[in-house]
């Protein structure tokens, strides 16, 4: 055996076969990110009991851990379509958020507008889920009306304030569908006009409201990926 081979050998333990870095090395790379999973797993976790505790036991950590369909004996298939469009909902916050994230070192404006879109977007998805200006708000003694010109009010603030940004980007016309569409929901949402037509129109809406705001970020994340150069030996 060589004196350079002796001297390569102690480094190549707690690697596969030399491959690459040990489960411990790549423990402590992830470290960061391990906590902030098990931290968030267990906050979110921890609002049941919260709850209970706070309401004095007025408000079951059961229920809230429990599927509503567990809860109240409801048809599984009630409440499908709007279930749906929450999870487009989160997809497109976590899209959004993790655009402006990766975007950052490219262009810190346009990472900075997404991040705004991206946590506007998580709000709207906790209002769908929760329905706080129709009944969490209201009860509060805020009124649903004040609740929708506040959104208003945001969401010009990031049109002006990034304007420049978004009108560079060809993918705007994906955000500007996206907030037409939840315009024209909230627009038969305050109507009080209660019929079947008036759901369906309201929430296929706000369905295609959300998908293009989930194709908006999308779309930018796809074409700064192109853009990357390929790998040698890669045409």
């Amino acid at each position: 055996m060589t004196e350079r081979s002796q001297r390569e050998r102690p480094e190549r333990r707690g690697t596969d076969g030399g491959r690459g870095p040990g489960a411990a090395a790549r423990i402590r790379r992830q470290r960061g990110w391990l906590i902030a999973a098990v931290a968030s797993g267990l906050a979110a976790a921890a609002l049941a009991p919260l709850a209970a505790l706070v309401s004095g036991g007025s408000i079951a950590a059961m229920d809230l851990m429990s599927d509503p369909v567990e809860v109240t004996g409801i048809p599984w298939f009630v409440g499908g379509v709007a279930s749906l469009n929450l999870f487009v909902w989160a997809a497109a916050a976590a899209v959004i958020l993790l655009a402006a994230v990766g975007l950052r070192h490219v262009d810190a404006r346009l990472s900075a507008a997404l991040a705004g879109w991206g946590l506007l977007t998580a709000v709207l998805t906790l209002d769908d889920r929760f329905l706080l200006p129709e009944v969490v708000l209201p009860y509060l003694g805020v009124p649903e009306v004040l609740v929708y010109l506040l959104y208003v009010v945001v969401v010009l603030a990031l049109l002006a304030g990034f304007r420049s940004e978004l009108a560079g980007q060809p993918e705007v016309v994906l955000l500007l569908l996206g907030l037409g569409a939840l315009a024209a929901s909230v627009g038969l949402d305050v109507t009080g006009w209660d019929s079947t037509v008036r759901r369906v129109a309201e929430e296929t809406a706000k369905m295609i409201g959300a998908t293009a705001l989930l194709c908006f970020p999308s779309a930018i994340v796809v074409r700064h990926l192109r853009r990357l150069p390929l790998p040698p030996g890669r045409s």
